[in-house]
């Protein structure tokens, strides 16, 4: 099981986004502006973030 922490933020004006190693070691990071559909801001982060860190939804094993 893969030891990767994805956090959330979603806020007003930008939503962000950290992937942590299970040492606590930032892996990416990734901010977009956010927009009026919050839960589309959050699924658009954490795809960049993924990409960003080259992984894909299966190697994260918890978001928050």
């Amino acid at each position: 099981m893969s030891d990767l922490t994805a956090g959330i933020d979603v806020g007003s004006t930008y939503t962000k986004a950290a992937l942590l190693g299970g040492d606590g070691t930032l892996v990416a990071t990734a901010m977009i502006a956010t927009g009026f559909r919050l839960d589309a801001a959050a699924e658009q982060v954490y795809g960049t973030l993924l990409r960003h860190a080259g992984l894909s939804t299966g190697d994260v094993a918890y978001v928050v």
